[in-house]
This record gives structure tokens, sequence and C-alpha cells, in this order.
């Protein structure tokens, strides 16, 4: 048991002992004993709850037997406390019968009216209910502490990252697999078609590649979406409209006012009692609270004008424990004044009443004041350790958002980079073989298109691993001559100046991008063009000039259209700017400006 637990039953078994000794100056001699069992009592429950319990029930049967008045209140603190302590410990039903029995037993055994009776056993039940619900409040707050404890207790950066690396692997999978079906279908109608030149073989290569296009347009622009956002949950509405707070207040005050008619009607005594329903109706107006004190306060008031002279009775205590309660959930200076009024005016009028009423009713309201009060703080407690882990969860949520989206993004841009060229390559080549005028062309066109798949398969790959695991990259001068290698094949001349320069690992790949991205371009619009392709530093840093000559087209080969949105991302990423622009003899020019930082690690050149 916590140092929490142990000041409970602590102060429990004090605050019973100390109301005993008071509640017991000028009883019979015996009577000293009394507060100090009540402490032993409570205190044996920190290890045998429902012994102690039945300890402290049994210290009153013993108490009136040794001669202590039946209606003195002596037993009030300690034997409530006991209960409640009951179900602060999780005793359950079954096991908390025994004390609630033997409670009934000592309420039902005494000379008490019985109004104080039914006051009496419901009262005790109440506690341990009440117990019972404040330690399921307390897990509550548990279970809500030990889940900010958990989000706190690893670094919401590295948790954020390996729910990145998931996502990264399943868009990698989910891509690749998409284009590599796309490209392996193209290359086995190449090899169909090589063997037997057949056009329409030809067209299905065409056709097969703008719909891998598209295909590829579609996949872009959705990982391009913005990655999930966490909404917090909110409850269900109600099936039912709810019922109006009045009707609730409203059966309340009536079943009170039943209560006293009842008794009224039952009594012996045909003295009026006419005020008692003025208190009642006070709970009618609990949801103004100055008002409804006043009004209790005034109830009370005409009890004693009427002359009013028998014990407090249930609907007395009750109304007035329900505006005790209600005042103290959302307290204001005027509430409290209103409620120090109308519990000061009700003792004062119960000190003349029988059966010592005015301890009883100082009991109920006190102990309703603990109650409400221990039950706020930890409704307080949860909803703040609640909302921390919400706080908690929706920031990490939003650095997985933002980072998700991130990762598709670079996702679709390399995707773009590796699949854009190779398809078309294809597609422009298949395009070659349709309109060869010989079959040596067309074979070596088709030829093309076979060697292109195996480059895109193979750049598949390499994207899936280097999606997975942290490679070392190669040089950009390796890079760029192998890229410049592949589109001479597509047929275009280039001219490459200024591959072997020292970078930074990631100007060097913004870089290669750019190049990357201009030549597919000129291999889609302009095929077999001249093309020059320069890389040069100068005081703001590095420049990427690739610009290629107009040709006559004799047909276009389609895009995805994300090929320069995703470089001029990169190339913001790198605090650099992009520019393009048509030339006035019919090509095509891409300048990159990269801001190129002094650092230690550079690429091999």
């Amino acid at each position: 048991m916590g140092g929490g637990g142990r000041r409970i039953y602590l102060g429990v078994s004090v605050a019973g002992a100390g109301w005993a000794a008071l509640a017991l100056l000028g009883e019979p001699v015996l009577g000293w004993g009394v507060p100090l069992l009540f402490a032993t009592g409570v205190l044996t429950m920190m290890r045998l709850p429902v012994l102690g319990a039945l300890m402290v029930i049994g210290t009153q049967g013993w108490g009136m037997a040794a001669g202590i008045p039946h209606e003195n209140p002596s037993g009030l603190v300690a034997g409530l406390g006991a209960m409640a302590l009951l179900g602060l410990r999780g005793v359950g039903p079954v096991r908390a019968l025994a004390p609630l029995t033997a409670s009934a037993a000592v309420i039902i055994a005494t000379d008490l009216s019985a109004a104080q009776e039914s006051l009496g056993v419901p009262l005790f039940a109440g506690a341990y209910v009440f117990g019972a619900a404040a330690l399921r409040r307390h897990r509550r707050l548990q279970e809500a502490r030990a889940r900010v404890a958990r989000l706190e207790a690893e670094e919401v950066t590295s948790r954020a990252e390996r729910i990145v690396m998931r996502e990264r692997h399943r868009l990698a999978v989910s891509s690749a697999a998409l284009v590599r079906a796309a490209t392996v279908e193209m290359q086995q109608l190449a090899r169909t078609a090589q063997q037997r030149l057949d056009l329409a073989t030809i067209d299905l290569i065409r056709t097969r590649g703008t719909e891998a296009v598209e295909e590829l347009r579609a996949l872009l622009q959705m990982l391009r979406r913005p990655g999930p956002v966490r909404t917090r949950e909110t409850p269900s509405p109600a099936a039912r409209a709810p019922r109006p707070v009045w009707l609730t207040d409203l059966a309340i005050a009536g079943s009170l006012a039943l209560a006293v008619l009842i008794e009224w009607v039952t009594s012996s005594s045909a003295e009026p009692a006419w005020p008692m329903f003025v208190v009642c109706a006070a709970a009618a107006l609990r949801r103004r609270p100055v008002v409804a004190c006043l009004v209790a306060a005034s109830g009370f008031l005409a009890l004693a004008a009427v002359g009013y002279s028998h014990t407090v009775n249930v609907p007395l205590a009750a109304a007035t424990a329900l505006l005790t309660s209600t005042v103290l959930v959302r307290p204001s200076p005027a509430r409290l004044l209103a409620l120090a009024g109308m519990v000061a005016g009700a003792l004062a009028v119960a000190t003349s009443w029988p059966g010592g009423s005015a301890p009883i009713l100082a009991n109920v309201l006190a102990l309703t004041a603990v109650g409400t009060v221990t039950w706020h703080v930890l409704e307080h407690r949860c909803a703040a350790a609640s909302e921390r882990a919400e706080d908690y969860a929706d920031h990490l949520a939003a650095l997985v958002a933002t980072a998700v989206t991130e990762e598709r993004a670079a996702v679709a841009r390399d995707l773009h980079d590796v699949t854009s060229r190779a398809l078309g390559v294809m597609v422009l080549h298949a395009s070659s073989a349709a309109l060869a005028q010989d079959e040596a062309t067309a074979r070596h066109a088709l030829d093309v298109v076979v060697r292109a798949g195996d480059e895109a398969l193979a750049e598949l790959s390499r994207l899936q691993t280097a999606l997975g695991s942290d490679l070392p990259a190669q040089d950009l001068a390796t890079r760029l001559d192998e890229l410049v290698s592949a589109m001479r094949g597509a047929g275009l001349e280039i001219e490459l100046e200024g591959a072997a320069m020292p970078l930074t690992a990631t100007t060097a790949d913004v870089a290669y991008r750019v190049v990357s991205e201009a030549l597919t371009n000129v291999v889609r619009h302009a095929p077999g063009a001249r093309v020059r392709v320069a890389l040069t530093r100068d005081a703001a840093g590095v420049r990427v000039h690739v610009r290629n000559e107009g040709v006559e087209r004799s047909h276009d080969v389609p895009g995805t259209g994300h090929g320069l949105l995703g470089l001029r991302e990169q190339v913001t990423r790198c605090a650099g700017r992009l520019s393009h622009r048509a030339l006035p003899d019919g090509g095509f020019e891409v300048d990159a400006r990269l801001a190129e930082s002094p650092v230690t690690e550079r690429t091999p050149s």
C-alpha cells in the first residue's frame, strides 16, 4: 500500500476516534474505550478490511451495551468511514455484506425512531457505494497517468521515425509492384514483336506504356496527398434526446416530498409539517444554488416557527446534503455564503430537536462535503491526465502525419525518377519500331525497349533496397555517367561538363535529380536532340544547367505531370531555386541554383 493509502486510513482513524471522544464527553466511564477501538478497527482495515470494519461496527454495539445513549452519534464518522474504506479497498458486495448487515442490525436494535433508522441504513450503504465509485475513478486516473508515462518514456521523434519506416516499406512495395507489372508486360510484348514484327503487338506496347504512365500519374497523386490525421474520438450522440435537467430536479424534489407525506400520514403526531415541503422544493431549484439555499433556510426557520419537534428525517437530510454538494461542485463567494447561512440555520433549528438531530445532520453534511470535494478532485485530476495524454498523442500524430506526408512525397519523387525515364524510353522506341522503314531498325528499337525494361526493373529493385536500408550512395560522377550512357542509348547526343565536382551528399542527390528529370523530358518531348549538361560553382553555390536544341517532333510520349513539381520541392530543400523555359529555337532549358554550404563530408569524386 502506498503512502497515500496509509494517510487515508490514518486520517479516518483519527477523525473517527476524535469525533467519538467529543461526542462521549460526560458519558459512562466505559465510553473512553470506544474511540480507541474505533481507531484500532480502522487501522486493522489496512490489512484485513472486512475484519476491521466488523470491529468498528461491533464497537458501536458494545458502546450501546455499555450504557451509551442510543441517540449518541459517536459512531457515525468511524462507521461511515469504515464502509467507505471497504469500497475504496475494492471489497466486493458479497464480502461487504457482512459489515453492512452488522451495521443494519446495530441500527435496528436501538430505540431510535423509524425515521432515524430509515436514514441510517441507506447512509451506511451509500458510504460503501461512494467508496467503490471513488475507487473506479482513482483507477481511471492511474490508467490515464500510466498512458502519459508510456508516451513520455519513449522519444516522440524515434517513435515517429519507426512509423514512417513502416509507411516507407509499405509504399515502396505497393508502388513498385504496380510499375514492375507494367514493365514486365511491355518487355514480353517487345520480345514477341521482335520475332514477328507484328504492328498490332507493337501498338499494344505503346498502349500498355501509356496506361502505365496514367497509372503512375494516379499513384503519384495519391502519394502526394497529406498523411493520415488523428482525430479525437467524440462520444456518439445518444439514441434518445437528453432529458431536460429541470425534469430531473423536479423528480428529486417530488420524491423527497412524497417521503415527507408518507411519514406525516403514518406518524402518530398530527403536528403540521408543511415547511418540510419548502425544504424539499428547494431541491428543484438546485441549478440556482443561491436561491435554493435561501429557500431551504427559510423552510428550516418555518419549522422552528411552527414548533416542529421530531428528529431529523431522510428528506430533510437528503435535501440539505444535495444542496451542499451542488454548491461545492462549482463554488463561488455568493454560493458559499448562501450555503453557510443555510447550514447554520439548519443546525441552529435542529439543536432543539430530540435524538441528537443536530450532530446527525452535521455528520451528514460534513461527510457530503468531504465526499463531494474528494470526487471533484479525482474528476479534475483524471480529466487533466486524460487531456495531457490526448495532447501528447495529438503531438505525436501531428509529427507522424507531417513525416508520412514528406515520406510519401520522397517516395513519389524516387518512383518518378526511376520509372518515368524508363517508361518514356520504352514508349518512344515502341513508336519508333512502328514507324521503322526496315526490319533491322524496328528490331533495334524493340531491343531498346527490352533493355530499358531491364534497367527499370533493376532501378526498382535498387529503390526498394534503398528505401529499406541506409546504403552508401554512389558518387555523383558515376551516377551521371550511367545516366548519360542510358540516355545516349535512347538516341540523345549529350555533352556533360563538371560531373566530377565535389558536393555534399544532399546537394549531389538533388543535382542528379535535376539532370535526370531534364534528360527524361528531352527523351519524351525532343527525341534525338543535342543536349548540354553543365555543373558549375560560384560564390552563390552550385548551378546545374541543362539545355537542349529544338527538333521536329514526330510523336509525343505522355508524362505524369509530377516531374517538375517534385524537382522544385527537391531544389527548395537545398535552399535553392529552379527555373525552366522554352527557347526561341524550339529547345528547352532547365536551370537550378543550389545553395552549397561548406561541410566536411563530401561525396567521392
